[in-house]
């Protein structure tokens, strides 16, 4: 196996370790654009004036 097929395989390796790290740990959630509006249409900010 040649150097250059070793690096892509080390970084093809750690993108699959970390990718799957974040899907298990509930980091990385595939949402809708639907459903991101309509929880951004129901967040309430309050802004202190004091």
């Amino acid at each position: 196996m040649g150097y250059a097929a070793r690096i892509w395989g080390l970084i093809i390796g750690a993108y699959i370790f970390i990718i799957s790290g974040m899907i298990m740990n509930g980091n990385l959630i595939w949402t809708d654009k639907l459903q991101q509006l309509e929880a951004a249409q129901t967040r309430v900010i309050n802004f202190d004036a004091s």
